[in-house]
C-alpha cells in the first residue's frame, strides 16, 4: 500500500541491545511511504554506531543536544516531521509487520483523526492488553473513557492537528503521552479502534527496578498539573471534565496507590471547581483512601 507520507518518530538512548530488533520492524513495515525519524541523545554504548550501519535512506538520524526525556525527543522529531500522519515507536519495542498499514487502512476508511492498535505486553509469553472489537468513537467523553492508558505508541495521528493546536510532549519527565492525548482526543474528531494492528510493549528489567518507579512516580504530579492546566484554560467541565479524572485514576492510581502526593493533588484540584460531580469524585477518592490506609497496616 502507497498512501499518504507517515512520519515515524523514535527516541533512542543507550539502545544497543534493542534498537536494531526495532528499527528493522519499522523498516519491513507492508506500508512503505515512511520516514523513520530517529532521535538520538549521546550514550557510551555502541548504539550510534548501529544507528550509523543501517542502510536505508528512509532513516534520518537527528542528533538532540541536550537531554529532556522522551518528550523531548518526541517534541524534536515533530519539528522535523514531513508526513501527513505521525507515529511513535519506543526503541526497545517493535511493530508486527502491517500494524502501520492497519492503522493507516481503518483511519482513512473511517475518516478519523486518530487510530488506535492493540498493545501486547511482551515477557516470557506475550499478553494482549485488550480484547475489544473493532470500533469507531466520535464523543469525546467516550474517546476517553476507551483510552486504558495513555500510551502514545499504540496510535496514528493526524500531524496537523498536533501543529495547528500547539500540542506537545512534556519534557523531562515521564507519562509524557498523557496530557498530550488528553489535549489531542479533545481537538480531534472522530477515533478508531484497530484491534489487528499490534504493538509489542517490551517489560524488560529496566521497568522493573525501583528507580524506574521512581522516575514515574516524580513525573505523576507535573503530568497531572498540565492536565489540570489545559482544563481550565479551556473551560472543561461537567462530564467531560470527569471522564478526564476518570483518566488520571486509570493511569496512575492503580498503580501508585501509596503515594499520598498525587492522592491530594488530585482531590484539591477536583474539589474546588467541579462541585456538581463532587458525589461521584468522593466516592472514587473514598475508595482511594481505604486502599492507602490498607496499605499502611499491611507495612
Amino acid at each position: 500500500m502507497l498512501g499518504e507520507l507517515i512520519s515515524i518518530i523514535i527516541p533512542v538512548y543507550k539502545n544497543e541491545e534493542t534498537i536494531l530488533r526495532c528499527l528493522n520492524s519499522v523498516i519491513n513495515q507492508t506500508y512503505k511511504n515512511i520516514e523513520i525519524i530517529v532521535v538520538y541523545y549521546e550514550s557510551s554504548d555502541k548504539t550510534l554506531e548501529i544507528l550509523q550501519g543501517i542502510k536505508d535512506n528512509r532513516i534520518k538520524i537527528i542528533i538532540q543536544d541536550k537531554k529532556s526525556g522522551p518528550g523531548g525527543a518526541r517534541n524534536i522529531g515533530l519539528e522535523h516531521a514531513c508526513g501527513k500522519y505521525a507515529g511513535f515507536v519506543e526503541a526497545d519495542d517493535e511493530i508486527l509487520p502491517d500494524f502501520y498499514e492497519k492503522l493507516y487502512s481503518a483511519l482513512v476508511s473511517n475518516a478519523c483523526d486518530v487510530a488506535m492498535g492493540k498493545v501486547c505486553c511482551v515477557k516470557g509469553l506475550e499478553e494482549c492488553s485488550r480484547k475489544s472489537k473493532n470500533k469507531v468513537l466520535e464523543k469525546f467523553s467516550d474517546k476517553m473513557k476507551f483510552l486504558r492508558n495513555g500510551a502514545s505508541f499504540d496510535k496514528l495521528y493526524k500531524l496537523s492537528i498536533i501543529k495547528e493546536n500547539g500540542i506537545k510532549f512534556l519534557e523531562y519527565y515521564r507519562y509524557e503521552d498523557n496530557p498530550f492525548n488528553v489535549e489531542y482526543i479533545f481537538f480531534c474528531g472522530k477515533m478508531v479502534y484497530e484491534s489487528d494492528a499490534v504493538y509489542k510493549y517490551y517489560l524488560n528489567s529496566e521497568k522493573e527496578t525501583a528507580e524506574y518507579r521512581r522516575v514515574l512516580s516524580d513525573s505523576l504530579i507535573p503530568t497531572t498539573d498540565k492536565i489540570f492546566n489545559f482544563i481550565r484554560a479551556r473551560n472543561i467541565s461537567g462530564k467531560n471534565a470527569v471522564v478526564i479524572y476518570d483518566f488520571l485514576f486509570r493511569s496512575y492510581i492503580d498503580y501508585f496507590i501509596f503515594n499520598r502526593d498525587i492522592y491530594e493533588f488530585i482531590k484539591n484540584g477536583i474539589e474546588n471547581k467541579f462541585y456538581f460531580y463532587r458525589k461521584i469524585i468522593w466516592y472514587k477518592l473514598k475508595l482511594l483512601k481505604r486502599k492507602l490506609l490498607k496499605t499502611d497496616k499491611e507495612i
